[in-house]
């Protein structure tokens, strides 16, 4: 299991206007042997791609909508959690 120390650092970025289909996005990240920084898991609300896709429900009143969406990788990848774990070995 890997710790978090009471020193960890939290980058945050906030922008004027949304670049990309999604209006919040969070990583997980760590710092490697040779200070590089590498995502490990990522999260997303999407509000474009139900649109996009013709993803729709019907609300109570009987509306179709399109919902957000909720992208999730919270493990990463396999390589990249074999990555974080062989970082914290060697």
């Amino acid at each position: 299991m890997i710790r978090l120390s009471r020193k960890q650092r939290v980058l945050i970025e906030l922008f004027k206007e949304r670049y990309a289909y999604f209006i919040l996005k969070f990583e997980f990240n760590f710092v490697d042997s040779q200070g590089k920084a590498a995502a490990l898991a990522t999260v997303q609300i999407d509000v474009e791609n139900a649109e996009r896709f013709g993803v729709k429900y019907f609300s109570p009143e009987g509306d179709q909508r399109h919902p957000l969406i909720l992208h999730c990788s919270i493990s990463g990848s396999v390589e990249r959690c074999i990555y974080a774990i062989l970082e914290k070995v060697s």
